[in-house]
């Protein structure tokens, strides 16, 4: 549960939209009625001296009425989750109270809301997209409150507010606004779609995976024993089963190798003028990245993932060390709805910073529109070096190098995105 507070004495001021249209009251006003008042009372005509103060009492009246009124005036939203996915629903309630012995014969609010994050009013059923608006009269020590649900269409990290609050006297002369700066935020993660067709056979030692050839071997897994070797390690002898045998005998391990895996997010390829589709296609570059790192870590591979653009609210690219855990997939998911198509720098410059930094043999996994002459040669490299390098190609953009070194995937979506049955196909390509 999220609560946040709105106190009403940030910003206070009269809104431009609620200003006096009785003229007679304005300041230039009211001193034409003082002089018409004194000019009464000289000449003694008691009707208009009766009429003009009463006029006066109740601007006064209305005037200190008006600076009260939105004092002690609270205004609050409770999102009942700070994190959703495409398609669910998050409740949101608003609070107002009224904290002092002076009743609001009237207050209006009006709350940022994006557009993104429809509500529906569940008493009435009316939606509102943008702005949330409400209006209510208030007694003394009085609360109100209103309830919606917001449908999260879209990913991304969202802010609801700031909310304006507009009140007066009770006669409307004199009305008054309160900005309040507390805002609430809502992640929406990338949608998580099943994989089909997906292979990754795993390069790195020493891990979790049997594998195939026996070139690597993970001491902490034996299979077995043999007799002993001259040049075998001391530290591998296996004396039980020596004493047994009345002679050495070793352990014999089992060869295993563990997929670690770095993801690259290339999203200068989504940005190119003669593509037509960044936009969706950037899009659906995000949730596949998202539901590869998901379906790794959910098998145990640790996974990493790196990008050439930055997040909401930071200017650095983004660079996450790979990791296994629950939380550390929750973070990877955090900062992918905070992605934005704005790339910082080429794929090619990040590649070159992170080379050094990446461990001998991981498997490099680039999701891209598509890939230039010198990213290719550039991958060809990575897989030259030790590393499997696979492309995960979003878009219809065709590879401008058809003898690339690397796999090739075509990401192929099966049925309606918008739909809980949709899923993604790896089609291979080379």
């Amino acid at each position: 549960m999220s609560a946040s507070p709105n106190t009403t004495g940030k910003s206070e001021g009269k809104a431009s939209s609620f200003q006096p249209t009785i003229q007679l009251l304005s300041k230039v006003g009211l001193v034409v009625v003082v002089i018409v008042l004194i000019l009464g009372a000289w000449n003694n005509i008691t009707p208009v001296v009766i009429l003009l103060g009463v006029v006066l009492s109740a601007a006064g009246i209305a005037k200190v009425w008006s600076r009260c009124s939105l004092k002690h005036v609270y205004y609050q939203r409770l999102l009942s989750e700070q994190r959703a996915f495409p398609g669910e629903e998050v409740e949101l309630t608003v609070r107002v109270g009224n904290e002092k012995l002076l009743p609001l014969a009237w207050l209006e609010i009006d709350d940022g809301l994006p557009l993104q994050l429809p509500a529906v009013n569940l008493a009435s059923g009316e939606l509102f997209e943008g702005a949330l608006r409400n209006s209510i009269s208030l007694l003394w020590y009085r609360r109100a409150s209103w309830r919606y649900r917001l449908r999260c269409i879209k990913r991304g990290y969202y802010a609801l507010g700031p909310a304006v609050l507009h009140s007066g006297d009770i006669f409307g002369f004199y009305p008054r606004s309160v900005a309040s700066d507390a805002i609430n935020h809502l992640i929406v993660y990338p949608k998580i779609f099943p994989l089909a067709g997906f292979d990754l056979p795993p390069r790195q030692p020493l891990g979790e995976m049997k594998a195939s050839h026996r070139i690597f071997q993970d001491p902490t897994r034996t299979i077995g024993v043999r007799a002993y070797i001259p040049g075998d390690p001391f530290k591998y002898i296996h004396w039980k089963a020596s004493a047994r045998h009345q002679h050495l005998q070793v352990k014999v391990f089992e060869p295993s190798t563990t997929l670690q895996t770095i993801l690259w997010l290339a999203v200068d390829s989504f940005n190119s003028a003669e593509q037509g589709g960044g936009v969706e296609d950037f899009e659906l570059a995000v949730s596949t990245v998202a539901s590869v790192a998901s379906y790794l870590i959910e098998y145990g591979y640790p996974v990493g993932i790196c990008a050439n653009t930055s997040p909401l609210e930071s200017s650095m690219p983004i660079r996450v060390l790979p990791g296994v855990s629950h939380d550390h997939l929750i973070n990877i998911l955090e900062i992918l709805a905070k992605v934005t198509l704005s790339p910082i720098e080429p794929l090619e410059a990040l590649l070159s910073q992170e080379r050094s930094n990446m461990p001998w043999g991981a498997t490099l996994i680039f999701i891209a529109s598509g890939v230039s002459e010198s990213l290719s040669a550039a991958l060809d490299s990575l897989q030259e070096c030790g590393h499997q390098v696979v492309l995960l190609q979003v878009g219809d953009r065709p590879i401008e190098r058809a003898n690339c070194k690397y796999k090739v995937y075509k990401v192929r979506a099966l049925g309606d995105l918008a739909r809980r049955e949709a899923a993604l196909a790896l089609e291979k390509m080379t």
